[in-house]
């Protein structure tokens, strides 16, 4: 596994979600189960991924890497899920909900049509979850890495 590029950076979620995405595909239909990562519907050009957090910051980092990562293990993440996906543009990245991608996070480089990989790790899931509110400018509780890297 190489790493090509990594940042992090804190954004405020809304509805308790973020996205995986070339910019502009569609959300999925319907978010079904108790998982954490929700490919779009046919083709899966992108996925939805739930934060405990429902309206707040969470940290976010974000590897680019040229080949898998090793197999996942917990190593303190509370949640880890991976799947594959169809790019159907030309960079994937980290979307929050109706918003821009946050400055500084790197993005994969594809070809529309090629399938790649994510695999999020989650930390704080569940304090994130019993937060009601959080007052401007308080640190995030949660945090996730994303890793994408081509299949």
């Amino acid at each position: 596994m190489v790493t090509t590029m990594r940042a992090t950076a804190v954004f405020e979620v809304t509805h308790g979600q973020y996205m995986v995405q070339d910019d502009g595909v569609p959300l999925p239909a319907a978010i079904e189960g108790d998982g954490i990562v929700f490919p779009g519907e046919e083709p899966a050009l992108g996925a939805v991924i739930l934060t405990g957090t429902f309206y707040g910051p969470v940290e976010v980092t974000v590897d680019v890497l040229d080949t898998p990562p090793p197999p996942a293990e917990p190593d303190g993440w509370e949640r880890v899920e991976e799947t594959t996906l169809t790019a159907a543009g030309d960079l994937i990245g980290v979307y929050p909900l109706m918003d821009e991608a946050p400055e500084g996070l790197p993005e994969l480089a594809v070809k529309p049509g090629d399938s790649y990989s994510v695999r999020v790790s989650i930390r704080g899931f569940q304090a994130g979850a019993e937060r009601e509110q959080y007052p401007t400018g308080e640190p995030p509780v949660e945090e996730h890495l994303v890793q994408l890297w081509p299949t």
